[in-house]
């Protein structure tokens, strides 16, 4: 893992495992070393106010300017937190995860606010940008190796960010997941 102690732009991800009374039976927390170039891409788009070219998460081109992460607008399964199963390592030109799991119950977002207004942390300036909730409802255990977060984009689903996890975490059935993802940038 990168120093991230001088990066002035990063982002946090926590995940929780909770048991079905709601007790969390495992957590884990990281630094994301994984922004792609798609998010880079959507920000030249915002900044020069001009559509860009960029891969969907099918991988085909498509013309995109500005974007969303509404799931409850554009589809529970292709935008906001998305988890997978997969441990192909992270590419730069990533547009998908490996293997995007669709097997637990992406729950609706119930979030105020979505995202969180920024907050001073110290040195850095934070904000939730994205939680998401799955429900394990598969008769079986599932281990999560990999995280994302897509956006939408000209009605297109966009990857941005990546993680692969060191090692999975795994969710019993009748269990259910948290992801959160904070954004953070150095004052």
């Amino acid at each position: 893992m990168s120093d991230h102690s001088k990066d002035h732009v990063s982002a946090l991800f926590e995940i929780e495992v909770c048991d079905e009374n709601g007790k969390i039976i495992n957590s884990v927390s990281g630094v994301s070393d994984s922004f792609l170039r798609n998010f880079v891409l959507l920000l030249q788009a915002a900044m020069g106010n001009a559509a860009v070219t960029i891969k969907d998460t099918a991988g085909t081109n498509r013309s995109c300017l500005g974007f969303s992460c509404l799931a409850a607008t554009y589809g529970i399964t292709n935008c906001n937190v998305v988890v997978g199963t997969g441990v192909t390592a992270v590419a730069p030109a990533d547009y998908a995860l490996a293997i995007q799991n669709l097997t637990m119950d992406y729950a609706p977002l119930i979030l105020t606010p979505q995202p969180s207004a920024p907050v001073i942390n110290g040195t850095n300036i934070e904000s939730v940008v994205c939680r998401r909730t799955f429900n394990n409802n598969t008769g079986a255990t599932i281990n999560i190796s990999e995280l994302g977060i897509i956006v939408t984009s000209s009605t297109f689903p966009i990857l941005i960010l990546r993680d692969l996890l060191g090692v999975a975490v795994a969710v019993g059935d009748h269990q259910t997941l948290h992801v959160t993802y904070t954004f953070r940038t150095a004052i």
